[in-house]
């Protein structure tokens, strides 16, 4: 059985759906539900599926989540939790937990660039007063 495969037992055996399992091995998005069906004709994965079936599903999830990001949060964290199931559960999680820096646009580069001059940044910058040199005689 392939590492795929392995990863296809995982995910069904952790409850979750024939096409949620097939993304979490990896498979394609688009293709997933048809090699779900493809995977669960096979004997070995059937076999595989049968035998691990001893897995309580409480041991990974809660009864309840207040929110989605904390079920994920709790599934990519759970080490009972099979590790393609964990790795889907991070890219899932991941925009929602760290936010994409956006570039600027025109506007706002050029809004950005008036200030940084304004306070006194680049050639039109205040210069430090001369030091006066203190002659006696």
């Amino acid at each position: 059985m392939t590492p795929k495969m392995q990863a296809f037992v995982d995910g069904k055996v952790a409850g979750l759906s024939n096409k949620d399992a097939a993304i979490a091995a990896g498979y394609a998005a688009g293709s997933a539900s048809e090699r779900a069906i493809t995977l669960l004709k096979n004997p070995a994965v059937c076999e595989a599926i049968e035998a691990a079936g001893g897995i309580p599903k409480n041991e990974i999830l809660k009864p309840h989540y207040a929110s989605s990001l904390e079920l994920m949060r709790d599934l990519y964290n759970n080490r009972n939790a099979p590790l393609g199931v964990r790795l889907e559960a991070a890219k899932l999680a991941l925009p929602y937990e760290h936010g994409r820096i956006g570039e600027t646009g025109k506007k706002q580069a050029k809004t950005d660039a008036a200030k940084e001059l304004s306070t006194g940044a680049g050639r039109f910058k205040k210069k430090a007063p001369p030091k006066l040199k203190i002659v006696r005689g």
